[in-house]
């Protein structure tokens, strides 16, 4: 399957220092959030995409992840992070009366950073999730520069 990530700059590299990591986000319809410089494709196996029913809340990478949404918001359970990463719960409606506007929307930008983390590190290319544009393919780009094809 073919699909699309737009960029306000043109991708030259992938580092590992922006907020996702080295992920980007890839939908299967061109949206843009905001200026767009480039639009480039992805092709992926269908096989290869996971989404929250691949995690095992016993697995290690799952248990690494766990702990470090833990780590990182400590309003929530480990029973809230499994639910929060297999996305059966959406943050804003589970801890909107915990958490303040911002520090929901970091909470969801960690969410979906180590999704990524947990697709790569279960033999996946891209986890399947969502935002407010609706699916989203977060895909960890490390050492795949060379897949995306520039559109425009």
């Amino acid at each position: 399957m073919q699909v699309i990530h737009t960029s306000p700059n043109p991708i030259t590299e992938i580092n590992q220092d922006g907020l996702f990591d080295d992920c980007l986000f890839f939908s299967e319809h061109e949206y843009a959030m905001g200026n767009v410089a480039a639009t480039y494709t992805l092709e992926l196996d269908a096989d290869k995409v996971c989404d929250g029913s691949a995690l095992d809340e016993a697995g290690e990478a799952e248990i690494k992840a766990i702990a470090e949404l833990m780590r990182l918001c400590d309003e929530i359970n480990a029973e809230e992070a499994v639910e929060l990463l297999s996305d059966e719960a959406d943050a804003y409606s589970l801890l909107s009366d915990r958490l303040s506007a911002e520090a929901l929307a970091d909470l969801c930008w960690d969410i979906q950073r180590l999704q990524g983390r947990l697709a790569r590190e279960l033999g996946f290319d891209a986890f399947l999730s969502r935002d407010e544009q609706g699916p989203v393919y977060i895909v960890a780009m490390t050492g795949r520069l060379a897949e995306l094809t520039l559109q425009k």
